[in-house]
């Protein structure tokens, strides 16, 4: 009896793993930035520079980015806004994990505390949950038919499989221009913003990936003329 044999290239699994980190830093408040009063609203975000698979483990490294508008004891206007970055290198032990191996990572920040020290000072803490999982390329082996001398019986199937073709990661860069309309006043100061990538689509075309989508971008600022009057302008 002979089998006859078809050979596929498989992405597999090797496992996943979970960790919760807590980041806890002071800040100081740059020297060009007016006294803090009161916190008016925070927010933060997880930025990944690096996840590589060591033997038996994932190491992620970057940086918790904040940003905070507060109340200031300014004379000219009393808004102000100032944003910082705690860096952090986490290990993340992964059964099964090589060197080499393809790594896949995700964050959640499960809570953002900013609170104020003293006027020039701020207590960063935040609970982050890092989830890495590593990948490698298998060989998997399928009996295709088999060849018997005289009669047989043999019950076949189809299965569909997707073939990968390329596999690549590229930064992509977008600048853009906003020109305030007529009825906006200029700016004088940025205090607040906000950039929400949405509607994003893909497909290929002519060996490339072509993604599609729009930047829903938000900001509060201060006048030009009057520094004590917001103004707010959103666009895509």
């Amino acid at each position: 009896m002979e089998l006859k044999k078809k050979y596929i290239h498989m992405s597999h699994e090797k496992g996943r793993a979970m960790s919760q980190v807590t980041l806890d830093d002071d800040y100081n408040v740059p020297e060009s930035k007016p006294d803090i009063v009161r916190i008016i609203t925070t927010k933060g975000a997880i930025h990944l520079e690096e996840a590589k698979a060591e033997t038996g483990h994932v190491l992620l490294r970057g940086n918790l980015g904040f940003q905070v508008l507060y109340r200031s004891d300014g004379e000219e206007n009393n808004i102000a806004y100032l944003e910082g970055e705690i860096p952090f290198s986490e290990t993340v032990n992964l059964d099964g994990a090589e060197e080499f191996d393809p790594v896949k990572a995700t964050w959640d920040i499960e809570d953002l505390n900013i609170g104020i020290i003293n006027s020039r000072k701020l207590s960063i803490r935040a609970v982050v949950v890092l989830r890495a999982s590593a990948e490698e390329q298998v060989l998997e082996e399928f009996t295709s038919r088999l060849e018997l001398p005289g009669d047989y019986q043999q019950k076949t199937g189809t299965w569909g499989a997707l073939n990968l073709l390329a596999s690549c990661r590229d930064v992509c860069r977008q600048k853009s221009e906003i020109v305030l309309p007529s009825n906006k006043p200029n700016v004088r100061e940025i205090l607040w913003r906000s950039v929400e990538l949405r509607s994003v689509e893909s497909h290929v075309e002519d060996g490339k990936a072509v993604v599609t989508g729009e930047i829903l971008a938000a900001v509060l600022y201060s006048e030009e003329e009057e520094s004590e009057r917001l103004q707010w302008y959103e666009t895509t």
